[in-house]
């Protein structure tokens, strides 16, 4: 059966976090962070600015049950997360002012 539910990996939010403070859209800072980069079977290591305060607000925003997590495994046996958007974040999301929508979108 074909699922209609979309899950972002922790490296693509990682990028999209990184664009949209680097736009001025989130206030947070970033740092290079040694990462492992999985590949086609292979992994290799590559430097990534990564934002820990995102990290602490996607946390916080699990917690709250705003986000969804799940735990995987490359081909490579390496771990990695996904996130999804929690029905009750989808609710809390109607409430958020399309301005903070419009400047995501221009990121």
């Amino acid at each position: 059966a074909k699922s209609d539910e979309k899950w972002i990996r922790s490296m693509a939010l990682g990028v999209l976090t990184y664009e949209c403070i680097s736009s001025g859209v989130l206030d947070f800072d970033y740092a290079p962070v040694l990462t492992d980069v999985s590949y086609k079977g292979s992994t290799r290591k590559i430097w990534l600015n990564t934002s820990q305060e995102a990290q602490t607000a996607i946390d916080e925003l699990r917690i709250h049950g705003m986000v969804r997590v799940v735990r995987m495994y490359t081909v490579d046996y390496k771990p990695m997360t996904a996130y999804q958007v929690s029905l009750q974040g989808l609710k809390m999301m109607k409430n958020v002012p399309k301005a903070l929508f419009d400047e995501l979108k221009a990121v």
